[in-house]
């Protein structure tokens, strides 16, 4: 068993489509259309590689995320979401349930951006945090986004 988790920004009107300038940001960004899901995308994605929907949790936490990116119009941040993806391994055949539960998970995160760094805020914060390990692996010299800032003058 285990799990698979995952930070990323979704759609957060799941029916409607992406508008043209919406879509216009987000590639300016770096961010092409056909790399946003909305939760549903997500879900339906997870389930065709075998996860069922109890397998899946989602959390979104946009609210929380998004205050602090002011450098985004308010009308851009209505159309977008910040979601935490878990998907569990199916459970394997362990005939010894007591042998499972004493076990400490390990949680590597990859990346110490917005995503990485607010990934394991959550995981450290949740009810489970005393049984979590996770490390976290940057490849710049710094976390956060401050590998890519740039000093002027």
């Amino acid at each position: 068993g285990g799990s698979v988790a995952l930070s990323d920004i979704v759609l957060s009107n799941n029916n409607k489509p992406i508008s043209f300038w919406v879509k216009m940001v987000l590639r300016w960004m770096g961010i092409p259309s056909c790399n946003l899901w909305s939760v549903d995308d997500y879900r339906n994605k997870l389930q065709s590689m075998g996860y069922d929907g109890e397998d899946v949790t989602i959390q979104c936490i946009g609210e929380e995320v998004f205050k602090g990116w002011s450098f985004l119009p308010q009308w851009l941040l209505h159309h977008l979401d910040y979601a935490l993806v878990v998907a569990k391994k199916p459970k394997s055949t362990n005939t010894n349930p007591q042998q499972r539960s004493t076990e400490r998970k390990r949680v590597a995160i990859i990346g110490s951006g917005l995503a990485g760094l607010s990934s394991a805020y959550h995981l450290l914060q949740s009810k489970d945090a005393a049984d979590i390990d996770v490390d976290i692996y940057e490849a710049n010299d710094r976390p956060g986004l401050a590998g890519n800032t740039t000093l002027l003058g």
